[in-house]
């Protein structure tokens, strides 16, 4: 279903969008994109996507980095390169919320949204974005997926597996084996760490300096609030 298309010039810009329902997938579609696209960052997209349904709040916090990443946790080809990136939000459609999508884009945009939807759904593909301060431990558990848009040599990551091996690495070994797993050469000078298979049951992540942490998990709504559509 296409929603809207967006246009700038010279000058950043941010707009709000409101639909009554939360789709499975936001699509979003770079006109400017001449396909196969080399490099995922030449690709236009919302450098701040806020994703709210009211009475549970913030479904999705999203930066330029977090929606292209988004976009390679469900697939080992990547759509970027063909100029489309796409958001996953939840298990299927959830009907009758009042949904608020607030975006910003940069300068000399044109970009269109869609939302997709192959399944009804019953729960939230939450993202949310945490702040982890300089040599403090961050036990992640029980996510899907977590991504970090800056990353250095000094972190410390240790891994405990689902199977009891508990391993401590460097951030390019998992920038390698998320390459290997994935089939993807995609971690575009980020550090993005799926779990779809659940393999990862705790990560403890300890940055050098201040880092932002993009958390994917499937949760529940809370509200039962709904609207007539």
């Amino acid at each position: 279903m296409f929603l809207r298309r967006f246009t700038t010039g010279a000058a950043a810009a941010s707009y709000t969008h409101q639909i009554n329902f939360l789709p499975e997938f936001l699509m979003f579609f770079d006109h400017n994109a001449i396909a196969p696209v080399a490099n995922p960052t030449d690709i236009d997209v919302p450098t701040v996507l806020r994703v709210s349904v009211a009475g549970d709040g913030i479904v999705g916090d999203y930066n330029a980095d977090a929606v292209r990443a988004a976009s390679e946790l469900k697939t080992q080809k990547s759509p970027l390169a063909s100029g489309f990136a796409i958001v996953p939000l939840a298990d299927g459609i959830i009907r009758n919320k009042v949904v608020d999508i607030d975006l910003q884009f940069g300068i000399n945009t044109d970009v269109s949204m869609f939302a997709i939807s192959k399944n009804e759904g019953t729960m939230y593909l939450r993202c949310l974005r945490q702040t982890i301060l300089a040599n403090s431990g961050q036990d992640i558990s029980k996510f899907l997926a977590f991504m970090l848009s800056t990353y250095a040599d000094a972190d410390v990551v240790t891994i405990e597996y689902a199977t009891g091996v508990r391993h401590t690495s460097h951030v390019k070994e998992l920038i390698a084996m998320e390459n290997f797993n994935t089939n993807e050469l995609d971690n575009y000078n980020t550090l993005m760490v799926t779990n779809l298979d659940q393999s990862y049951s705790k990560v403890n992540y300890i940055p050098s300096a201040q880092r932002s942490l993009f958390l994917w998990r499937f949760e529940a709504p809370k509200s039962l609030d709904t609207v007539q559509v």
